[in-house]
């Protein structure tokens, strides 16, 4: 019996190791990365705390609130995410001002990454890269 991760190659005969699709190559680094004030707003977002940021103002004229960028991502932990590397996230970072979290998804993006995962526990990023550790409380 074959395990369900291998498949047989249609020629060579050889078993050739598959990704199962649920699984996907993520940039693992330290939420220290981003700003405080940035990691609390993402926790605050998976704990029906909504920040008065987060109230739109109100387009004029018009009496609805203007859309507002919403980066989506998924508590994993206390204070660690996992953020899907899309271009609607790179761009929800940018219209939010988190130029951080921008740099760290194109970081991913060009390191062919499906998610990044940011950790509070996990080993800072190489010093090469010029990302800052942010002091968190």
């Amino acid at each position: 019996m074959t395990h369900p991760l291998l498949r047989i190659g249609a020629f060579t005969g050889k078993t050739e190791p598959t990704l199962d699709p649920h699984i996907g190559r993520t940039l693992r680094v330290a939420a220290r990365h981003l700003p405080w004030v940035v990691a609390r707003q993402i926790h605050a977002q998976h704990q029906d705390i909504v920040p008065l940021s987060a109230f739109p103002a109100p387009v004029s004229g018009s009496g609805s609130p203007r859309p507002e960028a919403s980066l989506a991502s998924i508590e994993l932990d206390a204070f660690c995410w996992r953020v899907d590397v899309t271009d609607a996230n790179v761009a929800a970072a940018q219209g939010l001002g988190w130029g951080v979290m921008r740099d760290l998804l194109l970081l991913a993006g060009h390191q062919a990454c499906e998610a990044l995962e940011l950790c509070a526990d996990h080993a800072a990023l190489p010093r090469e890269l010029g990302f800052e550790v942010f002091e968190w409380p």
